[in-house]
């Protein structure tokens, strides 16, 4: 009776180790997943909407830029700024990426927080296969002249 017993319980226990794990859906938002979506542009179409956002975005940081202006060295640079949208829709600036100039580093990227902290809650993006909200970063570049 009592090797039954045994052999029933290494039996299970033999059996519940070798079951395959569940895999988990992968969460990370692709091009083909529905990106985050601006309350001020009411395109349906969500790569017309994040075209309106981008360009809103692009919108209020040069009407940002023009009081600081005079202060710009002369000539054109790039200051590339990570983005983040969270699963709850706030815009958060990751990091600024610049090779030569820290003077740039001080004189815009206040600016650009606060039109970033100036913006409404935009709608998370959503993994379009699962319906669930994700986030999403990327990197902006802003060209800034003199």
């Amino acid at each position: 009776m009592k090797v039954i017993r045994i052999s029933i319980v290494t039996f299970l226990f033999v059996v519940s180790c070798t079951q395959p794990k569940p895999q988990l859906p992968d969460l990370s938002w692709t091009s083909l997943d529905e990106p985050p979506r601006y309350p001020d542009c009411l395109e349906e179409d969500p790569v017309a909407n994040w075209t309106c956002f981008t360009t809103m975005l692009q919108g209020s940081l040069a009407t940002k830029f023009q009081h600081i202006r005079p202060s710009i060295p002369l000539g054109v640079d790039t200051l590339f700024i990570t983005l983040k949208v969270d699963t709850t829709g706030q815009l958060y600036m990751l990091d600024a990426a610049k090779q030569d100039t820290s003077y740039l580093h001080k004189l815009v990227l206040p600016l650009v927080s606060e039109t970033l902290s100036d913006l409404p809650r935009l709608t998370p993006a959503f993994k379009t296969n699962l319906e669930v909200p994700v986030e999403v970063t990327w990197t902006l570049p802003v060209y800034i002249t003199k």
